[in-house]
Formats: C-alpha cells, sequence, structure tokens
C-alpha cells in the first residue's frame, strides 16, 4: 500500500486481517471494532478463541496460502474487491511473508498494508537486520553464520555457552502454520542438533552470544521513517519461541527509543514494528535482538494501557492521520492465560533440554522464574489486578471459550494419565477382585 496517497473517499470502513495468532486477531479486532470499523477475518483456525469475539464480523473461508497454487490469491483478490476492504491486515509474520513474496498479485488494489521492499527484506532477515544495526552502531549480540559446510567442517571450539541458535527467518515458506524456533544450548551437542534441525528448511542459521538480561520490546508507529507514537513493555515470563506470557508496560527508555529511531529512520519504514532488546537490569547494558516488522504477540497489553496501535495504523494509512496519541499508562500488566499456565508447570518441573526431534515443544523452553515470583504473579492475577489478553468486559466470549479449551485439555491430559497409571498396574493386581473369593484347590 502506498501510505502517502490514503484513500480518503468512498471509505467503507471496513477492515480485513489475516492470520493465526488469537493473541494479535482479538487485539485489532476489539481496538478496531469499538471504533465501529468492521473487523474480517481470514486464514484463522476455526478453534481460535478470537472468533468467538463480537467485534468480528465475518470470518471467511479463504485457501490456504501455498505458493504452487494460486487459488488462493484469487479467492483473496475477489474477496478484497466484492467486501471493498479500506485495509487488509497480515496480523502475524507468515501472513505478511506469504502477501509479500505475491504482492505483485495485489499490486493493483492499494487496499494490501506492504512494507517497503527494502525494509521488507531486512526486518524478515535478521542476518541483515544486524548489519544494519551494526553500521548504526547499534550493540548486538556477536553472531555467526552456520551452513550446511559449516557444520560438516571443522569442530567451533570457540563457541561461549550458554548460546542462542537462531534461524534467520522465523516464517518457512510455503508453511502459514508453522515456524522455526530459536533455542538456548548449553553444550557443543545441543548446539550441532539444533542447527542441523533448522538447516531442514533454511541454508544458513545464527550462533549466537547469550546476553542475560530482561526482553525489553519498543513498540511503534512510523511514517517514512519517523516514529509518531511508540510503547515499551517488559517480558516478565517468557518463553524462547513464543515470545512472553507475562508482560508489563513502562516508561519509555530515551537509549532504546533513540536506537529503534535511528533504525526507522535508516529504513524509511511506514508502518508498525517491534524493536526487541534485552537489557541486563544490573548494568543497564543492552543489546538489540530482532525487528518484528508486523504486530506482535503482546497487543494485547499495549492496547490495554491505552497505545492503540490497530486504530493508529488505520488512522495513518486509510484516513491521512499523522498526528497520534502518545500517551499510555505504565504499570498495566497483561497475562496470555493458557500459556501463562503452561508457562508456570514449566518452571515449577525440573529444568530439562526440549527435545529437538519434536519440533513443537522448542518453543516451549522457559526463561525460570523463582517459586517466590510465581506465588506472587499468580496472587496479583488472582485478586483480578491483571489484564488477560482474551477477556474483555465489553467482550466476554473468547475468555469463556479459552476457559472450555483448557479445561477439556486439563481434563484430556488426566484422563490419559489415569490410563497411563491404569495399564502399568499388573494384569493379575487389575484383576484382583475377580479372584479372591475363589478357593484354593
Amino acid at each position: 500500500m502506498n501510505s502517502t496517497l490514503p484513500r480518503m473517499m468512498n471509505r467503507s470502513r471496513k477492515v480485513l486481517v489475516l492470520g493465526r495468532d488469537t493473541r494479535t486477531i482479538l487485539a485489532i479486532a476489539r481496538s478496531l471494532g469499538r471504533r465501529n470499523i468492521e473487523v474480517h477475518v481470514g486464514w484463522c483456525l476455526a478453534t481460535a478463541p478470537a472468533l468467538r469475539s463480537r467485534f468480528v464480523r465475518c470470518v471467511h473461508a479463504i485457501g490456504e496460502y501455498s505458493p504452487q497454487r494460486t487459488n488462493w490469491s484469487k479467492a483473496l483478490r475477489a474477496l478484497v474487491i466484492e467486501e471493498e476492504f479500506d485495509l487488509v491486515i497480515p496480523a502475524t509474520e507468515a501472513a505478511a511473508c506469504a502477501l509479500h513474496r505475491h504482492r505483485d498479485q495485489f499490486a493493483d488494489h492499494p487496499a494490501f498494508y506492504f512494507l517497503e521492499q527494502r525494509a521488507f527484506e531486512i526486518v524478515f532477515d535478521k542476518q541483515r537486520t544486524y548489519a544494519l544495526a551494526e553500521q548504526l552502531r547499534i550493540p548486538v549480540p556477536a553472531t555467526r553464520i552456520m551452513t550446511a559446510a559449516s557444520l560438516a567442517g571443522e569442530p567451533l571450539t570457540d563457541v561461549v555457552f550458554p548460546a542462542v541458535v537462531k534461524p534467520c527467518a522465523s516464517a518457512r515458506d510455503g508453511d502459514i502454520g508453522n515456524k522455526d524456533f530459536a533455542r538456548t544450548v548449553n553444550d557443543m551437542a545441543e548446539m550441532y542438533d539444533h542447527v542441523e534441525l533448522l538447516l531442514r528448511h533454511a541454508p544458513e542459521v545464527l550462533v549466537q552470544e547469550h546476553f542475560t538480561g530482561a526482553g525489553v520490546g519498543v513498540e511503534l508507529i512510523a511514517d517514512r521513517g519517523k516514529i509518531l507514537s511508540a510503547f515499551q513493555h517488559r517480558r516478565l515470563h517468557e518463553t524462547i519461541g513464543f515470545g512472553s506470557t507475562y508482560r508489563t508496560a513502562e516508561a519509555l527508555s530515551p537509549a532504546l527509543l533513540e536506537a529503534s529511531q535511528r533504525l526507522m529512520n535508516s529504513l524509511q519504514y511506514t508502518g508498525v514494528a517491534m524493536v526487541e532488546f534485552r537489557v541486563d537490569p544490573s548494568t543497564g547494558a543492552w543489546v538489540m535482538l530482532d525487528i518484528n516488522g508486523r504486530f506482535w504477540g503482546s497487543l494485547p497489553l499495549a492496547v490495554a494501557a491505552g497505545a492503540d496501535f490497530p486504530y493508529y495504523l488505520y488512522q495513518l494509512l486509510v484516513e491521512g492521520q499523522r498526528t497520534i496519541s502518545q500517551d499510555y499508562q505504565c504499570g498495566v500488566r497483561c497475562r496470555d492465560l493458557s500459556a501463562d499456565i503452561r508457562f508456570a508447570l514449566s518452571s515449577l518441573r525440573p529444568k530439562k533440554a526440549p527435545n529437538v526431534s519434536n519440533e513443537a515443544t522448542l518453543g516451549w523452553s522457559v526463561n525460570r522464574a523463582s517459586h517466590w515470583q510465581l506465588l506472587c504473579d499468580t496472587v496479583r492475577g488472582l485478586t483480578l489486578k491483571d489484564h488477560v489478553d482474551s477477556f474483555a468486559v465489553d467482550d466476554p466470549r473468547p475468555a469463556f471459550y479459552e476457559l472450555c479449551q483448557l479445561a477439556a485439555t486439563t481434563l484430556g491430559w488426566l484422563g490419559g494419565k489415569l490410563r497411563t497409571s491404569w495399564q502399568k498396574i499388573p494384569l493379575r493386581q487389575q484383576h484382583r477382585h475377580h479372584t479372591s473369593d475363589v478357593p484354593a484347590s
């Protein structure tokens, strides 16, 4: 979309949101729906709690993205033309990559929200992101590139553990439903195992210095490189691959905001983004880890704190509004309920390395929290001091649906445990009640 030429006439006040992340979709739908903007959704799983929101007007069964087929793009084009959407928002990295790789097929329709080509190529490739940061003298962790050739070459002897192994891009080409995960590794064997796994999906993998500290995000909206509004959050509970499950809004750090502004200015960036940092609270030192060139998973926190980025994006791209609120409330906390329960259970269990053969578990390797911290955070939740991603007073159904899913999952898990325990009982003991009254011969 050409953001410098917003469509001011004949607006339908309708938006199409594409993607699978229920947190992001729900936050966008509530933000825009409360402004009487009609929200439609596509490419979202039917089981997503977000689809139960009263602010989701319609769910469209658009064919799944595939680089080998064109029926999905034809169906999407036809839908956008028929519904006359003001804006089409890819809400996840996979959706943004899918649309961008085929942007020529949508170039004649101004509703699609695309990043400029150079900005997209840099922010969706971590290797190029780090190169730009170093050029701008923004601190980043020491990073090396691993390929199949280097994996088979001389053993690495200078890697300091723990280290982080991460893909150059999280989204897999042609697979909108899956992603590749970063992982903290503690020895050479773990490192080689995860590098080998990631090389199945990409030609290059990054091995990075581990920087101790808290995850901090600077979320922003920019127009041609100028930041119009910014927000900062700190991760209180975080996983390696799925981001934070519990976070708090805090005041903007001048140093992190200035680094984010330099990045946006260099990219001449237009749209929303989150610049991810890691900050050592004991020294104040920090490094930049990533730029998310799309809406982020902790978006519900920003909206709850008053930084209404989905509406800011609509104002900028559709209404041409460049005077945007910069106010938000610090100290607000928000949690992804199901994920945070999983975080707590993972933190309470003895720590063990994730199973590399099971890719689905890799993103759930967690940064540990003390039992005391978990207790305090749980008390805050039980006393209703925190927001929940899926709950809103004016839109309770997604939270109710999430609780039903959580209950069903828990009952299924308990049932599986009981079946496993029963199967472990020796056969003679299982049938003891059938034989105890039989007299001896």
